[in-house]
């Protein structure tokens, strides 16, 4: 019985400042704001749920004063209550009056700690810089309030009453610090998330365990460039958005493309794409894995480039070069982490890529013996290159069938 004498009196309080909310000023109560209404909206919604729930309240006697205003005078942040709209908080509080009315009802706590999590995941507390400490803070805040309404009521024990109303402040305190919390551990999983992305997986994890992520030697690796023939014509005749879109849709291919061969892509610079197998985790077939790879990127573009010639677009063709052998990975940077390889094998897969022909899968000699019996390849002999004279090559045409 306690029970529902305090939650029609606090909603006969509640009421009053749900009026006074009304008689705002039109800027602050008529443009659209929280979850795409307007502050009158909301008032007058909440006012006809309130009177639903306790109708005698509109012919009581008005409340003797404005808690939220006496409320929002405690919390001293700076707000004040004619030029600030409380729809958010208003919308909560109406469920807490029925959560208090309809206390022994089973879904009654469910329903209204849903309530409060959807509110104040649409709120936008930080606009405020609230943090979560200050939203507690406002709770106690208005214990103190209502602990003046419960006394003032007659015909009930107050202490028993002030138990009553204390117990449901405490489930509100605690479903907004569950609220908090759970927005602590999804900012975390997302760091997590992002950090995986940017690293590979082992090398993150010995980065979280041990901050920091020591640099490897790996006594073989396919190091693998792609690079995109004739990109600075391509450029001119492309808006700045289409060629980011253009170039982004085909190294969401590669990236595709070498997940399902167990590679890890290292960076992208430009239009050039690098990626390699057998750096973070032990890959005997790196070598076979890394040239699929490279023949399913060249076959994909191809198939884009037909395409846009159906539509006079922009053709993009690529060519793309291997190498295999020892290099150093590792991670570099002290905010923003980067992963890379270094070494004669990283510089010699680039060399391969740009003595490609447009359309074509280049690999050293090195990299031809440990794959030679998976496809077929086409001899080039001995090409120059920059910086290492006479280097025999390779196509890779396809992979060998039978």
């Amino acid at each position: 019985m306690e029970r529902q004498i305090i939650a029609r009196e606090i909603a006969r309080y509640f009421y009053l400042h749900l009026q006074e909310e009304l008689k705002k000023s039109s800027q602050y109560i008529d443009a659209i704001q929280f979850d795409g209404k307007t502050p009158r909206q909301i008032s007058e919604e909440l006012i006809r749920r309130l009177l639903e729930a306790f109708p005698d309240i509109k012919e009581a006697e008005p409340a003797p004063f404005n808690f939220i205003k006496k409320w929002n005078q405690l919390n001293q942040v700076g707000v004040r209550y004619k030029s600030f709209s409380f729809e958010a908080y208003n919308i909560i509080f109406l469920e807490r009056i029925l959560r208090l009315k309809h206390w022994d009802h089973p879904d009654s706590r469910q329903k209204c700690h849903d309530r409060i999590f959807e509110i104040y995941d649409k709120y936008d507390y930080r606009a405020q810089e609230w943090s979560p400490a200050t939203f507690l803070k406002f709770e106690n805040n208005m214990r103190e309030v209502l602990r003046e309404i419960v006394y003032s009521i007659e015909g009930i024990d107050s202490e028993k009453g002030w138990k009553i109303l204390f117990a449901e402040s405490n489930e509100y305190q605690l479903a907004v610090s569950e609220f908090f919390e759970k927005l602590l551990h999804d900012a975390y999983d997302e760091s997590e998330k992002l950090l995986e992305n940017i690293l590979p997986v082992n090398v993150a994890q010995q980065l979280k365990k041990t901050g920091k992520a020591d640099p490897v030697y790996i006594e073989s690796a396919t190091v693998l460039f792609a690079d995109f023939v004739g990109f600075t014509r391509i450029s001119s005749t492309m808006s700045p958005k289409d060629l980011i879109g253009q170039l982004d849709y085909r190294f969401s291919l590669f990236d595709q493309i070498i997940d399902k061969y167990g590679l890890e892509k290292i960076k992208t610079i430009g239009d050039a794409y690098m990626c390699a197998g057998g750096v973070t985790c032990p890959q005997p077939d790196h070598a076979i894995m890394a040239t699929r790879a490279a023949l399913e990127m060249r076959d994909a573009i191809r198939n884009t480039a037909i395409d846009q010639n159906r539509a006079a677009g922009a053709v993009w063709n690529e060519r793309i070069g291997l190498h295999t052998g020892p290099l150093v990975a590792g991670v570099i940077g002290k905010k923003k982490f980067s992963f890379d390889v270094w070494g004669d094998t990283v510089n010699t897969a680039s060399r391969m890529e740009s003595a490609s022909d447009p359309g074509r899968v280049n690999i050293s000699r090195a990299l031809y013996d440990l794959v030679k019996e998976h496809f077929e390849c086409e001899p080039r002999g001995k090409l120059e290159v920059k910086g290492k004279g006479l280097v025999e090559m390779y196509f890779v045409n396809s992979l060998k069938t039978g």
